[in-house]
Formats: C-alpha cells, structure tokens, sequence
C-alpha cells in the first residue's frame, strides 16, 4: 500500500500476502456399487483445496459422507430404495470452496419382503406369488424352482405375477428381485409351494381267478403322500382301496363283470 498526497507518494508498505478460497471442485462423477450399495465418487482437482469432504443427502432425510484428500472416495451405509444428492467442498487450513452438487443418484432398491405364494384352484400346476412393495423398485422378477431344477420365472411392475406349466410333484423355493434402472436386489427370505402330486403311472392288474380277486400296482408317483385305487364293475359294483403302498387288492369281484381300475 502506498501513500498519496498532491505532490509526492510515499513508500510502499511492508507486503501482505494472502490466500483465496479453493475453488469449488468440478466434474464430480458417483456410481452406484449394485453389488454392495455403496457409492463411488471421483472428481477433478481442485485449485487451492487440500481436502475434500462428499456429503450424501438421501429423500428420506438420511445424510452421509466421507473425507479424503484424494480425488475419489467410498460413501457407504447409503439407505436402500432412495434418491440421493451430492455435494463436494475443498477445504484448507482456513476456508471452504463453493459446493458443486450432482442430484438423482438412486440407491439400491430395498430387498422385496412378505412373499407368498398359492397355487390356482383351478389349475394345480400354475401359481400365483405375491409380496409387498420395496422403495426404489420400478419392477420385480418372482422365480420359482423346483427341487428338480426347474426354474421358471414371471416379471411385474405391480407386486405379484404368475407362472404356469409347474412340474407335477415338486416343493418349489419362491424368491423375488427387486429392479431399478441399474440395480436389483433379492429377497432375504423365500417362500415354499408344492404342485399336486404326479399321477401313477404303469398301472398292472392282475386277476387271480382262485378267489375272484385282482392286484393292481403302480410305480411311485412325486409328491404323493397315499394312494386311491378305484374298481367299477359294469353292474355298478364299486370297491375303494386307500393305501400308503404301491398296490392294492381288490376281492369279492362279481363274476362275468368288466371292471374298470384307476
């Protein structure tokens, strides 16, 4: 600083030097780690800043944040199914930049809860899965599979859907995916459902003519817990066998009768 009169000026004065306030850093980029919910942010440098501060602010109210003096870092334990805006600040021994905000990140969407799943009524190999709506979710993804392997799946924008052409016979484990526009999230629990058991197969009778009786066998049929034999005589004659073994035998048959076993 200098002096001035109408004639002369004076010395300058002894020099002050100061330092200005970082500049706000720039081109902040954060991507979504769909794997662990964490966010991963990286920016450009900025002049005069010595560190770094990236605070998230979730919908919901939620904040977190992470310091560095790097140029990127990992902000974790975002909340699930929220959109988030972020900010950085460099900073040094005395001051603090302008902030530069990005908005709209989403977090992952929150794990789908409450499934259930019930067959039709009127189709015992087709099934109906149901759960309750996960925040951020846009769509979902229902997959049954059976302990055979059979894997079938059905896609919904509302919060159940439905799968036909079940096998027959099969304990199928229900789990749900939950989508956004780049993540999706599974369930922590699934849900059971067991089709109608598999019809016998390789159906013999044989007539024993000493005592007018028939044995009638069958192969082991999926999912059955017991059996029902039925022989209808074309008099009307009609006998029943409940049976947790793999035949029945039926005595007592009308003579000169056609029967008809199932």
């Amino acid at each position: 600083v200098t002096a001035v009169s109408e004639q002369c000026n004076s010395n300058y004065s002894t020099p002050v030097q100061f330092k200005s306030v970082p500049c706000a850093p720039a081109n902040l980029v954060a991507e979504v780690d769909c794997n662990t919910g964490a966010t991963n942010c990286s920016w450009n440098s900025s002049n005069g800043g010595k560190w770094y501060t990236i605070t998230a602010e979730g919908s919901d109210g939620s904040v977190a944040e992470c310091n560095t003096t790097e140029l990127s870092c990992e902000i974790i334990n975002l909340n699930c199914g929220q959109n988030y805006t972020m900010s950085i600040v460099a900073a040094d021994e005395v001051c603090e930049s302008s902030l530069y905000f990005i908005t709209d990140i989403k977090s992952v969407p929150c794990k789908p809860d409450n499934i259930q799943a019930t067959t039709d009524q009127n189709n015992p190999y087709a099934a109906l899965a149901t759960w309750s709506p996960s925040e951020g979710a846009l769509s979902y993804t229902a997959t049954l599979e059976g302990m055979n392997g059979h894997r079938i799946s059905c896609n919904s924008t509302d919060t159940e859907c439905s799968v036909n052409n079940l096998h027959c016979g099969q304990t199928y484990s229900v789990n749900v995916l939950a989508h956004n526009e780049k993540c999706s999230c599974y369930s922590n629990t699934t849900e059971n459902i067991t089709t109608a058991p598999c019809a016998p197969q390789h159906i013999s009778a044989v007539m024993n003519y000493d005592d007018s009786s028939v044995t009638v066998s069958w192969d082991v049929a999926n999912g059955s817990l017991v059996y029902i034999s039925i022989a209808q005589g074309s008099d009307g004659d009609l006998k029943i066998c409940e049976t947790v073994d793999l035949l029945c035998i039926f005595q007592n048959l009308h003579c000169g009768e056609n029967y008809t076993i199932t």
